[in-house]
This record gives C-alpha cells, sequence and structure tokens, in this order.
C-alpha cells in the first residue's frame, strides 16, 4: 500500500508566502474532482483537476485568473506527501536520482528498513511496496523545483516524497 499525505495540510503558498485561501470542492465526473483555490487578498483564482483512471492519479492546474494587480508566480501546499512509504510494508523500497551536472548523479537505491534519516531532492522518486510502485518526476534545474523527499526513522523507516515549490 502507498499512502498519501498522513495529516491534513494547513499552508498554502502563494508566490513564496504563506497565503490565506478558501477551497471549493466539485466533483467534475466519477473519477474527476475540480479545486478551486480562492486567494482573496491577491484576488486570484486557481482551478485544479485531479483524474483518477485506471492506476494513474493526474494533478493538473487548468485554470488561473487574476483579478487584480497581483500576478501568481508560485503556489505551493509545503509538506503536501505525494506518496508515503510507512512502518508496516517491510517489503518497501525507494529509488531517487540526482543530476549534479553533466555527467554526474546521484542516486539513492535500495529497502527503505536499511535507509539511514536524509531530507534531499531529486529529480525523480520512485517507491514500492509489494507489487505496487509509484514515481514523480521533474524536469526543472533549479534545486526549489526539484522533488523533495524525507526518510524519517518510526518503527521502521518512513519515506515521503513531495514536489517542491
Amino acid at each position: 500500500m502507498l499512502d498519501g499525505q498522513p495529516a491534513p495540510v494547513s499552508v498554502v503558498q502563494f508566490n513564496g508566502q504563506a497565503a490565506a485561501c478558501r477551497v471549493a470542492f466539485r466533483q467534475a465526473d466519477p473519477g474527476t474532482g475540480e479545486y478551486q483555490l480562492t486567494f482573496p487578498d491577491a484576488v486570484v483564482d486557481v482551478t485544479l483537476r485531479v483524474t483518477v483512471s485506471e492506476n494513474t492519479v493526474e494533478l493538473r492546474v487548468t485554470g488561473i485568473k487574476e483579478n487584480g494587480a497581483t500576478r501568481l508566480k508560485t503556489f505551493a501546499f509545503p509538506g503536501n506527501a505525494l506518496l508515503t512509504l510507512g512502518p508496516v510494508q517491510p517489503d518497501a523500497a525507494i529509488v531517487t536520482a540526482y543530476g549534479e551536472g553533466y555527467g554526474k548523479l546521484r542516486e539513492t537505491l535500495g529497502p527503505l528498513a536499511t535507509m539511514k534519516p536524509v531530507a534531499e531532492t531529486a529529480n525523480y522518486a520512485f517507491v514500492s511496496a509489494a507489487k505496487l510502485a509509484a514515481g514523480i518526476a521533474s524536469n526543472h534545474i533549479d534545486d526549489h523545483q526539484r522533488i523533495s523527499y524525507q526518510i524519517t526513522e518510526s518503527w521502521i523507516n518512513r519515506a515521503t516524497c513531495w514536489r517542491g515549490v
């Protein structure tokens, strides 16, 4: 089993700063939901569409309305775990890859139970347990745009992966 976010996310960042945000949800059709994020102080609305189809979950920004002078440059959900492996998965494994320049690659690969605690960034992160695996990929070269991952000690290690700001 691969888990997602283990606790509610209470902060949304707008242009790198914590911002007040109202969220509305509507189910567009079976397997598809739309979230409307309204940032009242900036007078900006963002529409996110989440689609689940067979074994794929896709999150896509489908609309941005800038109704005032403020322009949206970035928004993020800090610490929002897109993928989490917990201590109840003894066969859990993680693979990450980080390009450090031409011809240089830093990799993390192995069973989660043997990993030491770490907080890093990567271009790719894959986690697996039993017969299920999932991954997140990034094509950004800026450290702030990469995927963040963290391995923490609980009973057995826990791995959490999320997309950076």
